[in-house]
């Protein structure tokens, strides 16, 4: 049985909770896609941009850019 939060919980505080969850499930993403491209990094599969495969590229590009997106959204300030 789950726990209940009391209605006494002021609602910024559970909005804080949430919007944690939803940065560490973000952040544990980019490490998946930056540990499966280090991974297939040694494989020798599909094609090769130079001597690299390309969804390992592919890979790497998603994790870049969800990394840019969640430091942005570390840094600047929520209205």
């Amino acid at each position: 049985m789950m726990p209940m939060l009391d209605k006494d919980v002021p609602h910024h505080i559970v909005s804080e909770f949430n919007l944690m969850s939803k940065r560490i499930s973000a952040s544990l993403i980019v490490a998946a896609f930056i540990v499966a491209g280090a991974l297939i990094t040694h494989s020798r599969v599909g094609p090769h941009v130079y001597d690299i495969p390309l969804i390992c590229s592919t890979a790497f590009t998603i994790a870049g850019i969800l990394g840019i997106w969640l430091v942005s959204s570390l840094i600047k300030p929520r209205s």
